[in-house]
């Protein structure tokens, strides 16, 4: 295609991005910078046919309100939709070398558009919505129709959600798979509206997403590095609404290392923990459908880059989910935790394992789990430190530059995740130790607590 006739280069507007990738596909070609005229022409028909089935027709409610598809005083809206796209697709233009519509930035706008046809902006009546107080936004007639295909690779999520990524991958495997779903509703006719997850939560549908990919395809995904935001939005005239989940690159490529170090079995007792009303008798039934209609902390948590240390420990049962590898490669990569803390916090939980092991000192143990402040647990490092001299090590337990640069940088800020991460180590290392001597525990626990 020469330079001149260039139709579609990525615009950052999802409506417009999703839709150019959707009549990309259409046309089976492998993306949408591509695209040419007859690409256009050659799916009006198709997009204005399904539109008006019934289950379709519902979700241009929220998507088009107001369009010429559901407006009642419409008589043929099938006819009437087709001839606005056929008017837009008449006065398709390659991109200019520059413009003033929103969008693209590289055509001229003739009309104005509301939210008939745009979704998220708003009407005439309403012009706060719009910039400069105009009654519309500054869409070109390109970039208007290829929004008009987005519905096609929109799906249901309690409301509606459009994926918008970094990678053309995602977007061209996700867009392939909408086709396959919809080429199905033709072949069977039985057309169902557009794809549902079946998961009411909009973050967890996210998580559900990003895990299909990295199961679905063998792709070098740490080389990809893609990023992935879902809009969660309804458009329906009685109270539009939008939500943003942004899954960063770290994120997906923590997902990918899961998958690598075959970390799935613990990954996802860390995930169930996540759901607050699940207990540990659940049965899987109930984790399905806490997966699909319960907020998920862990899922929430990894979105606002807080930590998710705390459900890599089992303080009930002793026990670490996953190894030290998969926990400092999500504190390294994650995190941004520095390779010189991690190192810090793993020579320390070496150190009192030894101890604990040689001493048989499961007291101790108990205590750190059970420390509820700085001042608790450091004390603790102090006596355990004491008491360790009995064994002669060749090392001190903390080193004065440790303690301070690496085992707690932000000084009490910083205890509870040292603390957490202490017992993963812990835990770790005297796995086989704690099954032999699990009873011993359980009487140490019980003696504990009587003296307090």
């Amino acid at each position: 295609m020469t330079k001149d006739k260039i139709y579609y280069t990525k615009t950052g507007d999802p409506f417009v991005d999703g839709g150019a990738w959707a009549l990309a596909i259409l046309n089976e070609k492998s993306n949408p910078y591509n695209l040419d005229k007859a690409d256009f022409e050659t799916q009006l028909d198709f997009i204005s046919d399904l539109y008006v089935k019934e289950k379709w027709n519902k979700i241009i409610y929220s998507v088009f309100p107001n369009s010429k598809l559901i407006n009642p005083s419409v008589k043929n809206k099938k006819e009437a939709y087709y001839q606005l796209l056929k008017e837009l697709c008449n006065n398709v233009i390659p991109l200019m070398e520059k413009g003033n519509c929103v969008a693209c930035g590289k055509r001229r706008v003739g009309s104005l558009r509301t939210k008939d046809q745009i979704p998220l902006v708003g009407s005439n009546k309403f012009i706060n919505f719009f910039p400069s107080g105009v009654e519309g936004a500054s869409f070109c007639n390109v970039c208007t129709l290829l929004i008009q295909f987005c519905p096609l690779i929109l799906y249901k999520s309690s409301q509606l959600v459009l994926i918008q990524s970094s990678s053309d991958l995602v977007m061209k495997y996700w867009v392939t798979k909408v086709r396959k779903f919809i080429n199905e509703q033709i072949s069977l006719g039985e057309f169902g509206g557009c794809w549902d997850s079946g998961i009411t939560q909009p973050i967890n549908s996210l998580f559900d997403f990003a895990k299909s990919l990295i199961l679905e395809y063998d792709i070098q995904w740490f080389e990809e590095n893609p990023t992935i935001t879902i809009y969660h939005f309804t458009n329906y005239n009685q109270g539009p609404d939008l939500e943003l989940f942004h899954l960063p690159s770290t994120v997906f490529r923590f997902l990918a290392y899961i998958k690598q170090c075959s970390a799935n079995d613990a990954w996802n007792r860390i995930v169930r923990k996540g759901f607050f009303k699940i207990k540990d008798e659940s049965s899987d039934e109930q984790i399905k459908t806490a997966f699909k209609k319960h907020r998920n902390s862990v899922y929430t948590n990894l979105l606002k880059n807080k930590s998710i240390i705390k459900y890599f420990i089992d303080i009930k049962n002793h026990k670490a989910e996953g190894n030290w590898a998969l926990i400092s490669y999500y504190l390294k990569n994650v995190r941004s935790m520095k390779e010189e803390r991690i190192t810090a916090i793993k020579i320390l939980g070496d150190k009192i394992s030894d101890f604990i092991q040689e001493t048989n000192n499961l007291k101790r143990l108990h205590q750190l789990e059970m420390a509820k402040n700085y001042f608790t647990f450091r004390n603790l490092l102090r006596l355990i430190s004491k008491e360790r001299l009995s064994t002669n090590p060749e090392e001190p337990l903390i080193k004065f530059d440790d303690f301070v640069k690496d085992l707690f940088p932000e000084d009490a800020l910083s205890w509870n995740e040292t603390r957490d991460l202490l017992l993963f180590r812990l835990y770790e290392q005297l796995h086989e130790y704690l099954v032999k001597n699990f009873e011993s525990i359980k009487e140490e626990i019980e003696d504990i607590e009587e003296e307090s």
